[in-house]
């Protein structure tokens, strides 16, 4: 799997959750184990695409808005 793969995928969970987004969410829309999607959203925050917030079962996923996409320049 593709980190676009799951950039897509989470762009489609956090149209219908407000934004926020759990493994539990990325793993359902994928087809994944919860622990592989948790793995994936590790991943995506160690490189600048989401920050992570809550501990344990409440931590939720959101993206960060780049400048660019924001329209700033």
């Amino acid at each position: 799997m593709r980190i676009t793969e799951v950039l897509r995928a989470i762009s489609l969970v956090e149209r219908r959750n407000y934004g926020a987004i759990t493994a539990a969410d990325v793993a359902t829309q994928l087809g994944i184990s919860r622990q592989s999607a948790h793995s994936w959203l590790s991943k995506l925050t160690a490189k600048g695409y989401l920050e992570r917030s809550g501990k344990g079962r409440g931590t939720y996923y959101t993206r960060i808005v780049l400048q660019k996409e924001s329209g700033n320049r």
